[in-house]
């Protein structure tokens, strides 16, 4: 009930923008032409704060200068409407998250200065501005970025996938190896390894590395279980009907191997109505070691098919 009705409220503030003097259309002087549609902005990632005050979201305009679309991070006060733009850079921002005390902005972006290194080399990384705006600071400052991450539900922890390359070893692998001057269409990919970083110390642990490509993952509250969506390869064919959904201990709370493994997602559609996976929420179950997996679309989590799994505790534990 309490996600229905934040949900909903979300909902009404949204529409509240669109009717606000910042969004209404300015009264039409001319025949639409083609170059109209280029100062169209569209409002995506829409998050409400904790306390309610305020609402973040991620605007697109088209940049004449860049010749590119743009997206960046804005902030209304839900009570007097004002809207304050956040970010400024040349780099579309996503995924913009609340810190769970609501003072702090998360999002992913990029940030390039020539010559310098992570996390100011052009690749994803994590970053964080505080509510009244001010300069973003970086959290990550991963060689070869991040492509998704989250915040724990005390804001103690940043869980976030770094990508890392792996050389496949197959029969053609000596050959690639020797001449490396062409560009192949296969013999590598881009996995996805987990790491935690403690956001009050900022130490980073590694939690799971099995050179596997995560398309989506999930945490537990207590941070004890990690539910995952992955492929064997970065093929977008694979993420659908042939990629794997695991759920593994955290290696603090067992051995780090997945005790759920669903080989063909498929199986699971057909406890969510034909529905495909979008990503995974976990929720505990009646017993330690039971889960739901919920579909989430466009942030609302559905509770109409709810996939419930139960294994049993895994060998030495």
């Amino acid at each position: 009930m309490g996600k229905l009705y934040q949900v909903s409220k979300l909902a009404v503030i949204t529409a509240g923008l669109l009717l606000t003097p910042y969004s209404q259309a300015a009264e039409r002087t001319h025949q639409i032409t083609t170059d109209d549609f280029f100062d169209i902005g569209g409002m995506q990632s829409v998050q409400l704060s904790p306390d309610g005050k305020l609402a973040i979201w991620l605007e697109s305009r088209w940049d004449k200068e860049l010749d590119k679309s743009q997206k960046d991070l804005w902030q209304v006060n839900t009570k007097n409407r004002k809207a304050t733009r956040l970010t400024f850079t040349n780099e579309s921002e996503s995924s913009p998250q609340w810190s769970p005390n609501g003072e702090f902005i998360y999002y992913l972006g990029k940030v390039t200065q020539e010559g310098k290194k992570a996390p100011f080399n052009g690749k994803n990384q994590v970053f964080r501005i505080a509510k009244s705006g001010g300069d973003a600071v970086p959290i990550t400052k991963e060689v070869e970025g991040v492509s998704a991450y989250s915040i724990s539900s005390d804001g103690n922890s940043l869980y976030f996938l770094a990508n890392k390359t792996v050389k496949d070893k197959d029969l053609w692998a000596s050959m690639r190896a020797s001449h490396s001057q062409p560009k192949y269409g296969h013999g590598e990919r881009k996995t996805n390894p987990l790491y935690k970083l403690d956001l009050n110390h900022f130490k980073q642990q590694l939690i799971l590395d099995d050179d596997k490509v995560v398309w989506q993952f999930s945490v537990s509250d207590d941070g004890s279980q990690i539910a995952r969506i992955t492929t064997s390869d970065n093929e977008l064919v694979n993420l659908e009907g042939w990629s794997d959904i695991e759920i593994s201990d955290a290696p603090s709370h067992g051995r780090g191997k997945p005790w759920l493994h669903v080989e063909d997602q498929r199986l699971v559609d057909r406890f969510l109505a034909g529905d495909s996976v979008e990503s995974l929420v976990m929720h505990h179950g009646r017993s330690p070691r039971a889960l739901v997996l919920r579909l989430e679309r466009n942030g609302v989590i559905s509770d109409d098919h709810p996939f419930m799994v139960e294994a049993p505790a895994p060998r030495g534990r």
